[in-house]
Order: structure tokens, then C-alpha cells, then sequence
């Protein structure tokens, strides 16, 4: 039987151009949040412009809750402002 261990860590953007990553890599659950009184943000597969995006908005109410295989994402903030994530990794330890 293998344990599960947790990690929870802040991720902040200063802006629509600082993309920081975010390891997921072996996670086998991933909860995110933002921080309450910060910009909006994106996740998104790829540092770049224009890549796909998944929106998380600063009027979401419920965590979203992921059983992601990605090893790796980005967080970036949606306006010229600071954006702080807050995600709550679960992993096989």
C-alpha cells in the first residue's frame, strides 16, 4: 500500500507576462484556488501568448478539484495586476 503525502503551495503572477510553473508531476490529486482580493488568473500547458487557457475567475466560490497527468503547468495572471493561486497537491509518497 503506498501513503499519500500533500503539499500545498502559493503561486504568484505579477502580471499577464510572468508565467510561473506549477510541479505536478506524480500528483494523483490537485485542488485550486485563488486567493481571496487577487487578480484573476490562467492555467495553461504552455508559457507563451495565445495558448490554451483555462480562466479561473476572482468570483469563484468552489475550488476546482483535478486527477490531472500533466507534470507540469503554468499559472499567469489575467490582468496587469497580482494574481496568487493557492493549490493543494496530493501525491503517492
Amino acid at each position: 500500500m503506498s501513503t499519500l503525502r500533500s503539499e500545498f503551495l502559493e503561486i504568484v503572477s505579477a502580471s499577464q507576462t510572468d508565467y510561473q510553473v506549477i510541479d505536478l508531476s506524480g500528483a494523483v490529486e490537485s485542488v485550486f484556488t485563488l486567493k481571496p482580493l487577487t487578480a484573476s488568473g490562467n492555467l495553461t500547458n504552455e508559457p507563451y501568448a495565445n495558448s490554451p487557457r483555462l480562466h479561473i475567475s476572482d468570483q469563484m466560490t468552489q475550488p476546482l478539484v483535478t486527477r490531472s497527468n500533466d507534470n507540469r503547468l503554468y499559472w499567469v495572471s489575467a490582468e496587469p495586476s497580482e494574481s496568487v493561486l493557492q493549490v493543494w497537491v496530493i501525491r503517492r509518497g
